[in-house]
């Protein structure tokens, strides 16, 4: 996290001791800049996101600037600067912040200006994904680069042609048979042995195979069927799938594991 310490700020969070009848009635509005004081006393500049009034006093969730952490904490590490002198400390805050979370020299920052990172944190952390993002399929795509197993082995021709021959029995059969052994359906031949959400995934890739390059899922005459541009279409399709699917179920994960902890309504310890 960043850290701003200044003799004008600690004088001001120290100003700043309500009584107990004070303390109730001064509560912070949603979206308020604040200071908030770490355990170390370090002033860390903070929005407030929510107030909670299921305890007495009411405490609060922030967001500190430079990361999408979110936190709860009570009135009393929360400073509230307004007025010109607190817009000041807030920018100073914010700036060194910003600096530090660009790993730059704070020196060196305050003779060029340019040397400081952008104050964008969504599009700061947008860019972050971007990169963990894009780096897993250049990963994905690596590894495609090598021969599949069981490729031109027959009978079977290996895993590959499992996920071609679902394509070719769901669109090729009726649904009530993609499960059962028929005559157009041999399930000693890569049977459709997965759930129906993925033979319906199937039957829906298969439908853009079949309009892709129609042999890949011509019933019988396709097995063992393996070329180039299918290749590339089966590998897209499992990048397409990934960003639509995969990629923003891990950002969901991702974003409820580190947001702020289950709002309870007893009374227990913020930081």
């Amino acid at each position: 996290s960043c850290t701003w310490m200044g003799a004008e700020a600690s004088t001001m969070a120290s100003t700043e001791a309500p009584g107990e009848d004070q303390r109730e009635a001064d509560v912070l509005a949603t979206t308020q800049r604040v200071l908030y004081v770490d355990s170390d006393a370090a002033l860390l500049p903070a929005t407030v996101l929510r107030v909670h009034y299921d305890d007495d006093p009411p405490y609060y969730t922030i967001r500190l600037m430079g990361t999408p952490r979110e936190k709860q904490t009570v009135r009393e590490r929360l400073v509230k600067v307004s007025g010109g002198r607190g817009d000041a400390i807030l920018e100073a805050a914010d700036k060194a912040a910003s600096r530090a979370l660009c790993g730059a020299d704070l020196q060196a920052a305050d003779e060029d200006e340019e040397n400081w990172c952008t104050e964008n944190d969504d599009a700061r952390w947008l860019l972050h994904w971007a990169f963990l993002v894009s780096l897993a399929l250049l990963m994905r795509h690596v590894v495609g680069l090598h021969s599949h197993s069981g490729r031109h082995t027959p009978p079977t021709f290996g895993d590959y042609e499992a996920q071609r021959h679902w394509m070719e029995i769901t669109v090729n059969t009726p649904l009530r048979d993609w499960y059962f052994e028929t005559e157009d359906n041999d399930l000693a031949y890569w049977g459709l042995d997965y759930p129906p959400a993925s033979a319906y995934f199937a039957y829906a890739v298969g439908l853009a195979s079949r309009a892709f390059e129609e042999p890949s899922v011509a019933l019988f005459s396709s097995r063992g069927y393996d070329t180039p541009t299918h290749r590339a279409f089966m590998r897209a399709s499992v990048y397409l799938v990934d960003l639509l699917v995969y990629v923003p179920a891990v950002l969901l994960l991702v974003s409820t594991i580190f947001a702020a902890a289950p709002v309870d309504t007893g009374r227990r310890t913020r930081d």
